[in-house]
């Protein structure tokens, strides 16, 4: 049995809006309309471990005598998701 006509335009439109819920922050960008944004809000000396737990201590420490220097905290936005 087929369903009718008015079903499978409704079915289809139902998915179509899900897409788009899903795919709404990266579909503006694509379009142009909400531009991706970053910065640094912070310097090397925002990462200094005097504050921070020993567990972040031990792995400051760990890179540094590795021979990486930290350039600072960065983050970025796509609409509504934030990386840091």
């Amino acid at each position: 049995m087929n369903p009718p006509e008015y079903a499978t335009y409704a079915i289809a439109l139902a998915v179509s809006a899900g897409v788009m819920w899903v795919c709404y922050p990266h579909f503006l960008l694509v379009l142009g309309i909400n531009q991706y944004r970053n910065g640094v809000f912070g310097g090397p000396e925002d990462l200094d471990p005097d504050d921070k737990s020993e567990r972040y201590q031990d792995s400051y420490h760990d890179l540094i005598q590795s021979g990486f220097e930290p350039l600072g905290l960065h983050w970025s936005t796509i609409g509504r998701t934030i990386s840091t």
